[in-house]
């Protein structure tokens, strides 16, 4: 995306809040215990929806009470590994091995704002099934939920639920602790439901076989610039090539394998975007001349740019099998599906680092708690753990800002 529409994108991100808290303004004290506005958040709260799956929690309590049980395991396992992972990471740094650990999301700086915007409806699945699974927890352990309520902050969707504080904290250590890991725990376990088709996209090919034939073209992300393909046709970036010479091409798998040689005259047969969303299977042919791989002088290149293989469903096109179908929706379906998986791990990982305030700091303490320790050995474990793993956080967040 170019600069100055990221820019118009910005801009129209301020003009949103600024007229949002306008309206609020303007509406005065009549939502203002429901809604709250201020610089670049806004939050619902209610307590109408405080009876949204209770019965189902009453009616499999036990089942779900088990269930935690072995989140509160996984959690466990999941707090080393977040440690580990960050330890990792600052010794990769230590000793220049490799990239930090951890990349937080800030649209415009680590990611550009059109993926991020791709990313929204990844973030909204996760958020929701993590608080979701949070008010089911509290309903068994029959602890009254006081408000529940979703909102944004600048672009970030979030929900909460807000029980009550008091009966909360004199509640059992396992049951606290059930509580706190139930939210990284469907996290974990809605990664490990999406892994196969993300790890494994064949799975994901077979997945979406009613609406949409096998691979039939490689659909062009990215055009280098003073590249082949940018200099000799007028291929453009959303087109799908379907044809080098006499090779058909389904997969970026398929290009490379034709292992083009530098300097040959190849004809490339591909259909427009424009034409396919007209419902018009037109298929056009144009030349170009390799040019030698800056990285393989013994190899050509067309100048395609491209995702990893493993990505390949981001770019390759699904023939539709139901007229009116976009070709673009298995691609964003898959986005979808990526960054799911991608963003359920993360948060089912490091919300259960010990760091306030995370859900992994109460859990500890709690840990700790039913470990009946001594309250100094406690208190001295807690923040010393708690203290080590904010500065392996913050080691690798400023190396990855950096």
């Amino acid at each position: 995306m170019k600069m100055n529409e990221e820019l118009l994108i910005f801009l129209g991100i301020l003009l949103f809040w600024a007229s949002l808290y306008v309206i609020h303004r303007a509406i005065g004290d009549k939502f203002k215990k429901e809604i709250s506005i201020g610089p670049f958040y806004l939050y619902v709260k209610t307590s109408k929806l405080n009876r949204l799956f209770e019965d189902f929690s009453k009616r499999n309590s036990q089942k779900i009470s088990k269930i935690l049980s072995i989140g509160v395991g996984t959690c466990v396992i999941a707090m080393v590994y977040a440690i580990y992972i960050l330890s990792a990471g600052v010794y990769n740094l230590i000793t220049l091995r490799g990239a930090p650990a951890v990349m937080p999301i800030l649209p415009g700086i680590t990611v550009s704002i059109e993926t991020f915007m791709k990313m929204i409806p990844a973030i909204t699945i996760v958020v929701l099934l993590h608080e979701l699974f949070h008010k089911i927890a509290f309903h068994i352990g029959k602890l009254r939920i006081k408000s529940i309520g979703f909102g944004i902050f600048l672009m970030f969707p979030f929900a909460f639920v807000e029980p009550d504080e008091e009966k909360f904290k004199k509640s059992g250590h396992f049951f606290k602790m059930k509580a706190l890991a139930a939210g990284s725990f469907i996290n974990l376990i809605t990664a490990a439901i999406l892994a196969p088709p993300v790890v494994y996209p064949p799975i994901y090919d077979g997945c979406i076989q009613l609406l949409y034939g096998p691979p039939a073209g490689l659909i062009v992300v990215g055009i280098e610039k003073n590249s082949p393909i940018d200099n000799f046709t007028h291929i453009k970036v959303g087109d799908i090539i379907v044809k080098i010479d006499s090779s058909r091409i389904r997969t970026i798998r398929d290009l490379d394998e034709l292992d083009l040689p530098p300097k040959k005259n190849i004809t490339i047969s591909y259909y427009r975007a424009e034409d396919l969303a007209k419902g018009e299977l037109i298929e056009r042919s144009e030349w170009l001349i390799t040019e030698s791989d800056p990285l393989n002088k013994s190899r050509g290149v067309i100048g395609i740019l491209s995702y990893s293989h493993r990505l390949y469903p981001l770019m390759t096109y699904y023939p539709p099998r139901i007229s009116g179908l976009s070709f673009y929706l298995p691609k964003i379906l898959f986005e979808v599906l990526f960054w799911a998986f991608m963003l359920s791990f993360s948060v089912g990982i490091f919300n259960m680092l010990p760091i306030y305030p995370l859900d992994g700091y109460e859990f500890l303490k709690s840990l700790l708690e039913a470990l009946k320790l001594d309250e100094e050995l406690r208190r001295t474990a807690l923040y010393g753990i708690s203290g080590v793993s904010l500065f392996l956080l913050m080691m690798n967040l400023l190396a990855a800002l950096w």
